[in-house]
């Protein structure tokens, strides 16, 4: 019972922790996505340029969503004609430059991966475009091409599967900016019962996420021993060069990913616990990134593009991760930006819940929040 209520506590402190962070990075999200028009994405990302990346990496930014929504809506852009790097570069920035992840990193681990996140974020964009365009064979595109023609042809000849495309899509158009009943009328009122709609989605699409990252998180914490993390990644280990231990945990942290099926918000809960067990910096922001490569979503891509296609590109993903880890460990380092203790802002559950401007930011964002839900609910009947 002991054990029980030690990883009730800590998931309660957790909760508490992170609470008006995700509220107020969701909201500012479907604010954005709701304000900002992004109907002309498509014809602006069909050629490889400096410009068109930037532009995938800002809408994709814009387009907050979880790593499912965004490789359906990556996929929905190479559909409509944009290259394979500005698609990769919008499902990164989707899920790993947005508010709520910011916010959160910020509060459970501090400044330094919340600069790490963001840097990183760009590094892996930009190394994944110079791989694809270089390594990633035309004719695996061509198939991917072929086999998306192929599923929506096989779509549209089957009305139960057309149905079914359009409910599961719902958000995607949403999101995409496709004209709904209200678009004749762009009031503020309108707006914000559409921004709204995007808040309830996004929170019922990736709630089951977040809510399993912080239950394996405080399963982790209070049971797995801190000799056992060290021992994992090698920390203190004095025998070995260290370009091999930076390695060795970036290989962990992407391997730990894969594995843990979680994506999102939740993966960041997840991180704090790594990085108070002593993995690298680098390794931190891997395991953080690899949300886009998780067995889920290999699936998915499978799905997707077919199975050549997902080998190619969950290489070229873990490879880019690989390298984005390192050229952080090494540029942080070179300017003193890693914090020498492998502390954050996560508290452990011993540490009493006090009256502090956290206090007053869940007591205000708990009823807003619940009330925006509520009200985004009754907008998507």
């Amino acid at each position: 019972m002991s054990v029980i209520t030690n990883i009730l506590s800590q998931l309660a402190h957790m909760v508490w922790d992170i609470y008006w962070g995700l509220a107020l990075g969701f909201i500012l999200s479907s604010l954005i996505r709701a304000f900002v028009s992004t109907e002309s994405i498509s014809a602006r990302l069909g050629k490889d340029s400096v410009t068109s990346l930037g532009l995938s990496t800002l809408f994709g930014a814009i387009s907050s969503s979880c790593s499912y929504a965004a490789a359906s809506m990556a996929r929905a852009l190479l559909i409509k004609g944009s290259t394979w790097s500005n698609a990769v570069a919008f499902m990164v920035a989707s899920t790993n430059l947005v508010f709520e992840i910011f916010i959160v990193i910020v509060t459970l681990l501090g400044w330094a991966f919340f600069g790490g996140e963001v840097i990183g974020g760009i590094f892996f964009i930009i190394i994944s475009a110079i791989i694809i365009r270089r390594f990633f064979p035309a004719k695996i595109k061509d198939e991917a091409t072929a086999y998306i023609a192929t599923s929506e042809g096989a779509k549209s000849n089957d009305p139960h599967a057309h149905h079914h495309m359009e409910s599961s899509c719902c958000h995607h158009d949403m999101k995409m900016g496709v004209k709904d009943e209200h678009a004749d009328k762009p009031g503020l009122f309108t707006k914000l019962k559409e921004a709204s709609g995007h808040y309830y989605m996004d929170v019922t699409m990736v709630g089951k996420d977040i809510l399993i990252g912080l239950v394996v998180s405080a399963i982790l914490m209070v049971l797995v021993p801190k000799g056992f993390w060290k021992g994992l990644f090698l920390s203190g280990s004095s025998s070995l060069p260290h370009f091999v231990v930076l390695s060795w945990n970036a290989i962990v942290g992407i391997f730990i990913a894969i594995i843990a099926f979680v994506c999102s918000v939740g993966n960041i809960v997840m991180a704090a616990v790594l990085w108070h067990g002593g993995i690298s910096f680098g390794g931190v922001i891997a395991f953080i990134l690899s949300d886009l490569v998780t067995i889920p979503m290999l699936m998915v891509f499978r799905k997707y593009y077919g199975n050549k296609t997902m080998w190619y590109l969950s290489v070229i993903l873990v490879v880019s991760i690989f390298f984005t880890s390192l050229f952080l460990d090494y540029s942080f380092a070179a300017l003193h930006w890693i914090p020498k203790a492998h502390t954050g802002g996560m508290r452990m559950a011993a540490a009493p819940i006090s009256w502090n401007y956290q206090t007053w930011l869940n007591l205000f964002f708990i009823p807003i929040s619940l009330i925006y839900f509520y009200w985004g609910r009754k907008s998507m009947k």
